[in-house]
């Protein structure tokens, strides 16, 4: 379980910026990109590795807001109850890794979005906790073009600039693990110097009491959901007028498409809707209704976990029934090498030829002892890998756990008296860079 006294550090970007990758150079074990479970959760994992000094350390692997698979609204209150609800238990982030692609050559809308939710996050308080880190540099440190737009992010006040002259440190991550290490020492560095930050989104939620959609994050969301909505009338209007026309004309197979693009936009309008609303929320009943979803999520995991261990054990029953084979087999060979030796001092000059027979004979089961050895021994790498896969595995979906069910457990001291559930947080799982387990 994540403790006060452990590293918080959240790694944020946008899709395909390098967050995965950051985190498991760090970690040194695969963080999974993409995966099946990212359909369940908009918080995709908590990796712990160890600092000699600070000891453990959680990164949070977080979803961009031009997520996929979640609306901004989904990602924004995933990451507000993450957030808030660790820091209402006592647990304080140390600070945030932004990452940014230096191979992009224009800021498009996601990249704006996503600075722009950044900054509504964390607060200009905050900013000197926060690494502005550009990816993506391959060899090309000296190349003219991406140190050109190093510089331009950083002169741009509407993306990195406001926040650097604010305290945030551009950094570059060299896709290797030294210069990953040298950006979380600048956030620890950070952290004796001037303590740990309150994010502006914590500090809304926890201290101030606000609803979600009245959060300068929630604010920034709602903007970008009136203007989608104001646009999506406006375009449902036009298709009403088109479809009338249509008909007037008798055009039935023109009427009939722009019937059904009309239904398109008001379902996509009327869910616009709905994200709307769903932004109508304190941090208890955002908490609260996390709590059946995360129990849901929970019992997946811990499900594909005993499939992966259940795996794991089988492919270890195999080794050992191999490895005690080949021992036998070596137990036959050396019996009847002694019993062909003991033959051969046995024999006259007149048992030549047979001696021959018995020597070819000898030499062919020698052969085939060697052969088998040798199916034997590839079998065992074979089985080994098979393991490590099923554990890595495990591991990884030992990952997700902390994730999906951190909040649910946060929600749980705060909301909610579930006992099987306050019982079941005095055994949490995390993920380790070792592959071990923590006890709550």
């Amino acid at each position: 379980m994540i403790t006060s006294s452990d590293v918080l550090i959240a790694v944020m970007g946008v899709t395909g910026s390098g967050k995965s990758t950051f985190i498991s150079q760090l970690v040194e074990q695969e963080v999974p990109v993409g995966h099946g479970l990212r359909s369940l959760t908009a918080v995709t994992g908590v990796y712990k590795y160890h600092h000699p000094v600070y000891g453990h350390i959680h990164l949070i692997d977080t979803p961009g807001f031009d997520d996929t698979v979640f609306s901004d609204t989904d990602v924004l209150k995933n990451i507000a109850a993450f957030m808030s609800g660790s820091y209402k238990r006592g647990t304080r982030l140390t600070g945030v890794v932004y990452l940014h692609k230096i191979t992009d050559n224009r800021l498009n809308g996601s990249s704006n979005r996503s600075i722009n939710m950044l900054k509504k996050l964390c607060g200009d308080d905050a900013y000197k906790h926060v690494v502005l880190t550009t990816s993506m540099w391959g060899d090309g440190e000296n190349d003219e073009a991406k140190v050109r737009r190093e510089t331009e992010l950083q002169a741009d006040d509407g993306f990195w600039g406001t926040m650097q002259s604010g305290g945030s440190k551009v950094m570059r991550w060299k896709n290797n693990r030294l210069s990953a290490s040298a950006i979380v020492e600048h956030l620890l560095e950070c952290r004796q110097i001037y303590g740990l930050p309150t994010l502006q989104i914590q500090k809304e939620l926890v201290e101030e009491n606000r609803d979600l959609e009245d959060t300068s994050a929630g604010q920034e969301v709602l903007k970008e959901l009136l203007e989608v909505r104001k646009k999506m009338s406006q375009d449902v209007q036009d298709l009403k007028k088109e479809h009338h026309n249509a008909l007037r004309l008798k055009d039935y197979e023109l009427a009939e498409e722009l019937r059904k693009e009309k239904q398109e936009m008001q379902s996509k309008l009327q869910k616009t809707e709905e994200a709307q609303r769903a932004m109508r929320a304190d941090l208890e009943q955002l908490l609260r209704e996390k709590t059946e979803e995360f129990e849901i999520i929970q019992k997946k995991l811990c499900d594909q976990v005993a499939e992966a261990d259940e795996l794991a054990v089988k492919r270890d029953e195999e080794l050992k029934k191999l490895n005690e084979d080949l021992a036998q087999s070596e137990v036959s060979y050396q019996d009847l090498r002694r019993e062909f030796s003991e033959d051969l001092k046995k024999m006259d000059e007149r048992d030549v030829k047979r001696a021959r027979e018995l020597s070819e004979c000898q030499k062919s089961l020698k052969e085939q002892y060697e052969q088998d050895k040798r199916d034997s021994r590839r079998r065992q790498e074979e089985l080994v890998q098979e393991i490590e896969k099923a554990r890595g595995r495990k591991n990884l979906l030992m990952g997700l756990i902390p994730s999906v069910i951190g909040v649910g457990i946060i929600s749980l001291g705060v909301v909610t008296a579930n006992p099987a559930l306050v019982a079941s947080g005095g055994g949490l799982i995390l993920g380790t860079a070792s592959g071990g387990t923590v006890g709550a």
